[in-house]
């Protein structure tokens, strides 16, 4: 299975109001030190099948999303905040798109 189709199904398994780190992501899918082609696959995604892979979900080693240019979703990093969720305690919502991780 090609890298970034791996990648994919390893972002479609994190569990909705969880996270994980583009680092973990690349050790979940056999490359330990490919945290930053885990990020360009993510940039890759057609926006067509952005809804079936939760990118969101995806952040960096810091806790915070990096967002995805602004003709996909978030204009900027201020755009996305943590807001507390009374559905999923603990978990952030983009103040852009409104997507629950």
């Amino acid at each position: 299975m090609p890298f970034f189709e791996r990648v994919y199904e390893a972002v479609r398994a994190i569990p909705r109001g969880r996270v994980a780190t583009y680092g973990q992501v690349a050790r979940l899918v056999g490359v330990p030190r490919g945290a930053r082609a885990v990020g360009w696959a993510l940039r890759a995604l057609d926006p067509r099948r952005a809804r079936a892979v939760p990118w969101h979900r995806v952040v960096g080693a810091g806790g915070r999303i990096s967002p995805r240019a602004a003709r996909d979703r978030c204009s900027s990093a201020a755009a996305c905040s943590r807001k507390a969720s009374a559905s999923a305690p603990g978990a952030w919502t983009c103040a852009v798109t409104g997507l629950l991780s």
